[in-house]
């Protein structure tokens, strides 16, 4: 370096490296030609597999497909990086995703404070399943620090051997994207990659059959006693999430993936299926407890058929007084505001009077069909504005361009008219459209017997 005439400030650093790397290095190297390349994998397990289970579906491919999850462990590729030297950039193309092994770093978002980094931490998984994927972050090392590498093409490598594993992770790649493109604001900031990952393993076919949750076991499901208070419902998602930061877990080792350094050995956390295992003991003693309340509350009903017959029977007595044309519907409607005013909105009363639509403990919740839910709920608003003629609740969602024109409003009413449902026929169609979506969930439809598992029969079934 001296003969090359190098600044001294750079041979510093290349020495202070240097020794960095000799340090991390045994005094007799080692000739992996001399043992096996099953021997060799078997090591490679040995030393990664405590980082890579952090990830919920490399452990999940630990627990199904070990063969594959040794390929995965033996083709991480290891870096060795500097002080404060760039891991990656934001706005660079991402080569795949990094996990920190020792060291500091510092990771920064645009317009967020910058973390400090100690331990395990991985890092743009969505580039395992994203073509041409952007950092949308830096990360930067504070000391000397070691990175291991996976690449999307090493991945496929090890999966194109597996049938069974490749399923597995397509179905997880493509729920794993479809929960990233309903973040609109910052769909690939690390926490939406964490989140996204973790929702997408918990609803892999893979896991359900061999870890399925027991609160979503159907015959565990009380949907009506919860609502009424009279059992305690299942843990929610921020309470289990509590549960596994407690005691041994501390939230630093949790988020960054549960791995840390102590005395210069690793001190594994437990993989992400052993803390999933542990959150389902506390569930399903959860469900086991039972807290009663008052009588007066036991028999309670939720009040369905008193919604009918309320909105029918005010319906045929406005419309005796008024003729039969768009100007008296709207009289007819307005007749009707103040019964639905009673509890603010016709949904709080839909709500309140079928449980599966229940924002808290419903089945909807209960399998992650929010969407599904606002569906169901809109479909039962919009039959019982129409049977109440209520032409402002059934129009209220539409743009004002596109809203439902009096002509057509008034040919929806003939044919209710015609059809001339009886309060039964409309608590029928109430109850479809209000469980008709929950067929739509895996979870559900996977504890259905097989001749039952076509929509129409789901239903049925249920």
């Amino acid at each position: 370096l001296n003969s090359q005439h190098a600044p001294f400030e750079l041979v510093s650093r290349i020495m202070k490296f240097v020794d960095y790397r000799l340090e991390k290095m045994s005094n007799i190297s080692f000739d992996a030609t001399l043992i096996s390349k099953t021997l060799q994998t078997e090591l490679y397990v040995n030393q990664r597999n405590a980082f890579l289970v952090q990830l919920p579906i490399f452990s999940l491919a630990q627990a199904v497909y070990p063969d594959v999850f040794a390929d995965l462990c033996a083709c991480l590729s290891k870096d060795v990086f500097e002080k404060f030297e760039s891991v990656y950039l934001l706005g660079s193309w991402a080569k795949g995703m990094v996990m920190t092994l020792s060291g500091t770093f510092t990771y920064s978002e645009p317009e967020a404070t910058a973390l400090s980094i100690e331990g395990t931490a991985w890092f743009e998984e969505a580039s395992l399943y994203v073509d041409g994927m952007l950092h949308n972050s830096s990360l930067a090392t504070k000391t000397f620090g070691e990175t291991f590498l996976l690449s999307g093409e090493d991945l496929v490598r090890c999966l194109i051997h597996s049938p069974g594993c490749t399923r597995m992770f397509l179905e997880y790649a493509r729920d794993f994207v479809a929960n990233l493109t309903r973040e609109k604001a910052d769909p690939f900031i690390r926490d939406t990659q964490m989140k996204a990952g973790e929702k997408a393993c918990l609803s892999n076919l893979h896991y359900q059959e061999l870890y399925q949750d027991p609160r979503k076991k159907l015959e565990n499901i009380h949907t009506a006693s919860w609502v009424r208070g009279e059992a305690l419902p299942p843990l929610s998602s921020e309470q289990e999430e509590a549960g596994l930061l407690a005691g041994r877990h501390t939230r630093r080792a949790s988020f960054f993936g549960g791995v840390t350094r102590n005395s210069g050995k690793q001190q594994e956390a437990g993989s992400w299926l052993m803390r999933r295992q542990e959150s389902f003991g506390s569930a399903n003693e959860n469900l086991r407890i039972q807290a009663s309340v008052l009588s007066s509350e036991a028999d309670r009903e939720f009040g369905l058929r008193k919604l009918i017959e309320a909105v029918m029977e005010t319906t045929s007595e406005a419309a005796s007084k008024t003729d039969d044309h768009p100007e008296a519907s709207c009289e007819t409607s307005a007749s009707l505001g103040g019964f639905f005013e009673e509890d603010q909105t016709l949904a709080s009363r839909i709500v309140s009077a079928i449980p599966e639509l229940d924002k808290r403990y419903g089945p909807y919740i209960l399998f992650d069909q929010e969407a599904e839910r606002g569906r169901a709920e809109s479909s039962c608003i919009s039959l019982l504005a129409l049977l109440g003629k209520h032409f402002d609740i059934f129009t209220s969602p539409q743009p004002a361009r596109q809203k439902l024109l009096q002509r057509q409003w008034q040919e929806l009413l003939e044919i209710v008219e015609w059809i001339s449902p009886t309060q039964e026929q409309v608590h029928g169609v109430l109850v479809l459209l209000a469980i008709r979506g929950i067929v739509k969930a895996k979870a559900v439809t996977r504890q259905i017997p097989k001749p039952h598992r076509r929509p129409e029969r789901a239903i049925t079934f249920l």
